[in-house]
């Protein structure tokens, strides 16, 4: 499988399940709201962030405007947030006190945008 398809469907399953199950689970949205008030919790899903996005700049750094530049551009991203959130966990605390755990929009966004690419995935001479 080329390492291209791998990632596009590796963030697509990731998006569409976390935040699907995020959107089901209010008691999952609450859990996850208490933890980003913790900030060594907030240190270890920087570590996280860098895991997940490190390998997506190494593996593939491919710059253009279709789903493989989209899927670049989420693993800076991820690396830019596991930066920020290991170099300043109390600012990330901060800014998460005034996130609504009732609020489903970017949840609905993540379902669909990890849609969106499990699709271009499976099908990838459309994307």
């Amino acid at each position: 499988m080329d390492i291209s398809i791998f990632f596009v469907k590796f963030y697509g399953y990731f998006f569409f399940l976390f935040a699907g199950a995020l959107l089901i689970s209010k008691k999952g949205r609450e859990v996850m709201i208490a933890a980003s008030k913790d900030e060594t919790h907030i240190m270890f899903t920087g570590m996280l962030s860098l895991f997940i996005g490190l390998p997506v700049i190494i593996l593939h750094n491919i710059w253009t405007f279709d789903v493989l530049g989209f899927v670049t551009f989420i693993g800076w991203i991820s690396v830019v947030k596991g930066v920020v959130r290991i170099a300043f966990p109390s600012f990330v605390v901060k800014k998460m006190e005034s996130y609504n755990s009732d609020s489903k929009v970017w949840l609905i966004i993540g379902v669909l945008i990890g849609a969106g690419l499990i699709y271009c995935g499976y099908y990838p001479y459309w994307c």
